[in-house]
């Protein structure tokens, strides 16, 4: 699936979590009354989700915000990335994922995804949920998928911790952080691959792919 990927991006005051949780809701504004309806980012979503696209929010208190609006170029299709050449890829082209990521739309994209491509998803909203379904089903899981940025448990203190349950299991990390200091330091910490946003699905799949066949 090609994706259009438009980021609108400001230097305000930014949002908190809380705020973040409820900007698409109808009627929700922050503003004094009389000086805002709260419909103008409902009306946003409805008009990306009758596209078939999704909408997903970064904001940092203090920094500033930004909206990832993803629209789809093409109709929805399988998405291969291997080749009658390559057997072994196609056999990593199946397993247990378990999707982390607090952003309900990024989730569902990020699933709809795999499941696609024949994986078996499992889906947690935090890190915290994502840690204990992990705990529970361990042995079941083959490869996590995770965002960096969450509330209370975040994704760089979750890889350390799914690490001391199971050393050898592959963990994907997504972030919108550039710094390559940042991705350098995920990846000595143990993680397969850094997913930096945006980014193509067929770069999840090869990620995976590769993670896989390296276990």
């Amino acid at each position: 699936m090609k994706m259009l990927h438009l980021a609108v991006r400001d230097n305000g005051i930014g949002m908190s979590k809380e705020v973040q949780a409820k900007i698409f809701e109808p009627f929700f504004t922050t503003k004094e009354v009389g000086k805002g309806t709260g419909l103008g980012l409902s009306m946003v979503y409805g008009i990306v989700k009758n596209h078939q696209g999704f909408i997903s929010v970064e904001s940092t208190v203090g920094e500033g915000t930004t909206f990832h609006l993803y629209f789809p170029l093409s109709e929805k299709r399988r998405m291969q990335i291997h080749s009658k050449e390559n057997p072994d890829v196609i056999g990593a082209m199946k397993g247990t994922i378990l999707v982390i990521d607090d952003e309900p739309f990024i989730r569902e994209f990020l699933s709809e995804i795999l499941e696609e491509n024949g994986y078996l998803v499992y889906r947690e909203s935090s890190g915290k949920s994502g840690l204990a379904f992990f705990e529970a089903h361990r042995e079941e899981i083959d490869l996590v998928v995770t965002d960096r940025n969450m509330p209370e448990l975040d994704g760089e203190r979750l890889l350390m911790q799914l690490k001391s349950i199971r050393p050898s299991l592959p963990v994907i990390l997504i972030t919108g952080n550039i710094e390559n200091d940042i991705t350098d330091r995920l990846e000595q910490s143990g993680a397969h691959k850094v997913l930096r946003k945006p980014f193509d699905p067929e770069a999840l799949l090869s990620a995976i792919a590769s993670a896989l066949q390296s276990r």
